[in-house]
């Protein structure tokens, strides 16, 4: 099945701030990915991949790391990118990472990384809470009103 995700990546050692990304299409297919970019085009086998990393570096947007031993593989898809100003697409970078870890070769970690909806699930569930023991309490004013 194939599958494209707009993506942001850059190939290197290491990523920093100074990093100048590029644009392209990834395709899933079967076990290889095709990064399709408006200059060239690389198609990779996930047998090659030693490791697969999810990773946040310097706090600011989720990132996938594809080890290939050389060099790296840096990754994320995107929401929208103006030059060098990425929105990074959180769910589907997970979904991408999830993905590639099914096709991959060598181990996937996530660097301490936990999903985002756990913290809105217990503010929801907090929220619930607070609004159900205002509901009691109003029930109880009225019914000592009366």
């Amino acid at each position: 099945m194939n599958e494209t995700f707009p993506i942001f990546y850059n190939v290197g050692p290491e990523l920093t701030l100074g990093t100048r990304g590029q644009k392209a299409s990834l395709s899933l297919n079967g076990s290889s990915i095709t990064l399709s970019g408006p200059t060239e085009s690389l198609t990779l086998n996930g047998q090659h991949f030693r490791s697969i990393t999810l990773a946040r570096p310097h706090k600011v947007g989720t990132i996938i790391k594809i080890d290939m031993g050389n060099e790296s593989l840096f990754l994320a898809v995107r929401r929208l990118a103006i030059g060098q100003f990425v929105i990074i697409n959180y769910v589907s970078t997970m979904r991408l990472f999830e993905k590639l870890s099914a096709v991959s070769a060598g181990p996937s970690t996530t660097s301490g990384i936990k999903p985002r909806y756990s913290l809105a699930r217990k503010r929801l569930v907090l929220l619930s809470f607070a609004l159900a023991i205002v509901l009691v309490a109003v029930a109880i004013k009225s019914i000592g009103n009366q």
